[in-house]
């Protein structure tokens, strides 16, 4: 029988089963400093010890501590690796059991012997999420690129009792990497490019390692390398030449995240970089013709703007596509279809259940975007559609609960303050509810939430006493971010002053000439604007929904965003 018992007593000798010298296990040591220790044999009593420990104990004395008979000599036992030990690896890393992994690496055993990538016992303890047997491998010279790379991604990701470290997915991935591991190197770009917590940002590390596997062929580093010259960052200006020349060569690969990508940046334009629908059309075919859904409603609103070069039918195709987009799952195309219901343009009917409908399909599939148009509808209702603004109050929570944009929360924080704070048919009026959400959004940044708690305080209101130092402090506060509203407010409260607040009317009047030389500037701005003429760089949805136009892939899209095996 070649196979090995699961157990580490059986598959070890165990007489005597302990080093009399130090009472730890003779074979297999629980402790880790122990790991490797060779067993020494006593002559001529017999009697066996840690190498270690007998060697220590043989300075000082004659005697075995064991039997009392004088030591002649001792004998180093290397015990022999069992028969089928690769199998009990990786079964031992399959199960966890460290026990096994420590007890065979003592024998000899070879971290990566006879396996191939991505079946090593490091792969498969990895996999397993068997953290402790994992490390153990892989600092015992576990070479297998893959395991290297996945134990970088456990360390990324965290869960199921793994802390998020991505110090530590740096290390790995760097020695998965530095063994010519491509997807390591991607994934050293992405971490680099995205950062994590306490782990900085460093585009030029990124570019780096994204350059290294795009040269080596790989085409998500490609599209990487567009997405980040396309976006630029802090001390990385954005180049879209660069972006184009990166999109190109893994578009031209086959791959459809590049190709909508590339379709993007001729069908939106940059500074130095013209729009060209004809090749944003051209682009978006080809992912589209590849079963890109995003492309599909991309290249919808290209044809709903409609735009030099573009079929006489554009409009016609667009909403076909915008549709068809929609009905395949594409919770932007749902969105943008809720827009052109409730506004009635390019030639969609007027219809606020229609826009609804749509809205409420892009939010079960956990579009949070789609939620602040619902939200809104809700507040204010429209023609045929009634508001409901204890429905609003719900989307506002869910906002809050499942956003990720501190802007999108602090937003929904602040409405669901005015709602509080103002009620309506229905709704009651709750002051310390409005201040308490107003409080949230402000420490989020939300200054029209800074500029209404300045508000809360200084009117009060039935249950809720009047602060005109606090009042000061929060429109002092929406001031330093620049809001003119919160200028007047305070300019009005100098002027009038009121228990325990002094009038200061030099102070209050310098603010409210401030706020009429700010709309004054600003007047002459929109007359100077609208008397020279304007690029066509936003067109058609762009105008009437800036946050719903087309939109490229996101990064975690490519398909190296996940862990490879």
């Amino acid at each position: 029988m070649n196979s090995i018992p699961s157990s580490a007593a059986v598959v070890v000798p165990t007489e005597p089963p302990i080093c009399p010298i130090c009472h730890d296990d003779l074979y297999s040591p629980k402790n880790r400093k122990f790991v490797g220790r060779r067993v020494a044999i006593a002559r001529p009593c017999g009697h066996k010890f840690h190498f270690k420990c007998l060697s220590r104990w043989t300075k000082d004395h004659l005697t075995c501590p064991y039997g009392r008979g004088v030591i002649k000599h001792m004998v180093v036992k290397n015990l022999p690796l069992p028969r089928g030990w690769q199998n009990q690896m990786v079964n031992a890393a399959e199960e966890g059991d460290i026990k096994i992994i420590q007890t065979l690496l003592q024998r000899g055993a070879k971290v990566d012997a006879s396996q191939t990538a991505g079946e090593t016992p490091l792969a498969l303890a990895v996999a397993n999420k068997h953290l402790d047997a994992a490390l153990l491998l892989a600092r015992r010279g576990g070479s297998d690129l893959i395991g290297l790379r996945n134990l970088g991604c456990l360390f990324q990701n965290g869960g199921e009792g793994i802390p998020v470290d991505p110090h530590k997915a740096e290390h790995w991935y760097l020695k998965a990497a530095e063994l010519g591991d491509i997807a390591a190197m991607w994934h050293l770009g992405y971490l680099y490019q995205f950062g994590g917590e306490g782990f900085s940002i460093d585009l030029h590390k990124a570019e780096s390692w994204y350059l290294k596997a795009a040269e080596l062929g790989d085409i998500a580093a490609m599209c990487s390398l567009g997405i980040m010259y396309a976006d630029g960052g802090e001390d990385f200006p954005a180049d879209p030449h660069k972006a184009e020349s990166w999109y190109l060569k893994a578009a031209e690969l086959g791959d459809t995240t590049a190709m909508n990508n590339l379709a993007y940046l001729y069908h939106k334009g940059d500074k130095d970089f013209a729009v060209d629908l004809r090749k944003a059309e051209h682009w978006y075919l080809k992912a589209v013709g590849l079963g890109d859904v995003c492309a599909m409603s991309n290249l919808a609103l290209v044809y709903l703007d409609g735009g030099e070069g573009l079929p006489a039918d554009h409009q016609d195709q667009g909403k076909s596509l915008l549709i068809k987009a929609a009905g395949l799952g594409d919770a932007e195309a749902m969105t943008n279809l809720g827009w052109l219901y409730a506004t009635g343009h390019k030639g969609f009917g007027k219809d606020l259940h229609q826009a609804t409908s749509w809205w409420l399909k892009a939010v079960e599939l956990g579009h949070v975007s789609a939620m602040q148009p619902l939200s809104n509808l809700y507040l204010h209702g429209g023609v045929g559609f009634e508001a409901d603004l204890h429905q609003a109050k719900i989307w506002f929570l869910k906002m809050v609960e499942l956003g990720k944009d501190p802007a999108i929360i602090a937003s929904a924080m602040y409405m669901l303050g005015r709602l509080y704070h103002f009620g309506g048919e229905g709704f009651e009026v709750d002051l310390h509810e409005a201040e308490r959400w107003y409080l949230k959004a402000a420490g989020l940044g939300d200054v029209l939430a800074m500029y209404n708690l300045g508000r809360l305080y200084q009117y009060g209101g039935e249950g809720f006493e009047i602060d005109l130092r606090e009042a000061e402090r929060w429109y002092l506060k929406a001031i330093k971010l620049g809001s003119p509203l919160a200028m007047s407010g305070l300019g009005h409260m100098y002027l009038r002053g009121g228990e325990n607040f002094p009038e200061h009317r030099y102070k209050g009047k310098r603010l409210l000439l401030k706020v009429a030389q700010l709309r004054r500037d600003l007047a002459i701005k929109k007359q100077e604007k609208a008397s020279k003429p304007q690029p066509a760089k936003k067109r058609g949805l762009d105008e009437a929904f800036p946050e719903e136009s087309g939109r490229p892939h996101p990064e975690g899209a490519s398909t190296a965003a996940d862990c490879k095996a």
